[in-house]
């Protein structure tokens, strides 16, 4: 993943990836942050995720100095009301990350999905994290059958997408 990210030029497509991945965002938890939503550690950041029904925070150490770095650069402030702007400063929408997202992996030569990144980090933190932490992370129900479907999914034969990421 490292790799990945350090091959992204843009400031903002490598916030915006490190960020999906390393919280496990889906596209429109990623898509809805607001500046106000981070809260910045000493050694990490804490993401406020709001789902509709419920909120959970994700803390990430990863990319806290991109997302510093992007911010500074770009002047988001506490209160803009979206944290990922297009070139004309307005918010950008779920197409546009997706279609982001599209040409960064196009760009390196991926053939992934944004939901790939999610069910990679997932599937690392299944066999890291202890079961209520997992949940609490993802924003899953408790639910024991979902960590299995993670390890489960390790097993099959259909892995192609997430062993590009998790190999690298």
């Amino acid at each position: 993943v490292d790799e990945i990210s350090n091959s992204i030029p843009r400031l903002r497509d490598k916030a915006i990836f490190q960020t999906a991945y390393f919280g496990g965002l889906r596209l429109k938890e990623l898509t809805e942050l607001r500046r106000g939503d981070l809260d910045f550690k000493k050694d990490f950041v804490e993401i406020n995720v709001s789902t509709g029904l419920s909120n959970r925070k994700v803390i990430v150490v990863e990319p806290k100095e991109t997302l510093e770095e992007y911010i500074e650069k770009y002047g988001i402030s506490d209160d803009e009301d979206c944290l990922w702007q297009s070139l004309d400063d307005s918010k950008m929408s779920v197409g546009a990350v997706r279609y982001t997202f599209r040409k960064i992996c196009d760009s390196l030569d991926l053939d992934i999905t944004f939901h790939t990144l999610r069910y990679s980090r997932a599937l690392y933190l299944s066999h890291e994290m202890a079961e209520q932490v997992f949940y609490d992370f993802f924003g899953y129900s408790n639910s024991s059958d979902v960590i299995q479907r993670y390890r489960k999914m390790a097993e099959s034969e259909n892995l192609n997408e997430e062993e590009e990421i998790l190999s690298l």
